[in-house]
């Protein structure tokens, strides 16, 4: 399936073992999805030298209703 037909609601889940759903479009926006090449590269040194400082890119994990923020996700954790 296309990305562009996912759900606007991911599954996803927090550390703390609860289950919410993050926003595809939020999703996106923190993992550089969709950019022309030459800004994505852009955005990927910009992201390794967060990471290198130490900082997350944190995306808000939602109640089913998409509004009520529960938490964060981790982008790029396992």
């Amino acid at each position: 399936m296309p990305r562009s037909e996912w759900p606007d609601l991911i599954s996803a889940g927090l550390r703390d073992g609860q289950r919410g759903y993050v926003r595809r479009t939020e999703l996106d926006a923190a993992q550089g999805t969709g950019l022309p090449p030459a800004e994505f590269a852009e955005w990927r040194k910009k992201a390794a030298a967060r990471a290198a400082a130490g900082e997350r890119t944190l995306v808000p994990v939602y109640e089913l209703d998409g509004v009520t923020v529960i938490g964060t996700f981790v982008v790029g954790s396992a």
